[in-house]
């Protein structure tokens, strides 16, 4: 199991709360990065990004990390209870 499995495995666990989905963007390659704004172009590959959508499918809540540096789930983990609390 790779690590990054790992890892979505691990945060699924912790956000049992809610319905947690996650999207790959293999072929065409970057087409789900680029309709939401994350491709980089010039790297060729999908910028870190994070996002919470409402029960509409409507962006709630997103983030754009710097690659070098893991978002962790705090932003996410509080999106959820701001959507949880409307």
């Amino acid at each position: 199991m790779s690590q990054s499995l790992r890892a979505v495995q691990a945060f699924r666990s912790a956000i049992k709360r809610a319905v947690a989905r996650s999207i790959s963007d293999f072929e065409p390659k970057g087409a789900v990065s680029r309709q939401y704004g994350a491709y980089d172009d010039a790297a060729g590959v999908s910028k870190r990004a994070l996002y919470v959508l409402d029960s509409n499918g409507k962006v709630f809540w997103s983030h754009l990390s710097p690659m070098a540096i893991n978002p962790g789930a705090d932003g996410i983990l509080d999106a959820l209870d701001r959507l949880g609390a409307r």
